[in-house]
């Protein structure tokens, strides 16, 4: 998880002002958990 998000957002915070980092965190936690959300398999029961 770490991985994809240092390649997608970067090791850095790119915003200057302190609500813009918020803000920017934020966003980028919303990113990776709709990239979880679409990449995690769908498993069922068979019995």
């Amino acid at each position: 998880m770490f991985f994809r998000y240092k390649k997608l957002i970067g090791d850095e915070l790119r915003a200057r002002g302190e609500n813009s980092r918020k803000v920017e965190s934020v966003i980028a936690c919303n990113i990776l958990n709709r990239l979880k959300l679409l990449g995690s398999p769908q498993s069922e029961l068979i019995a």
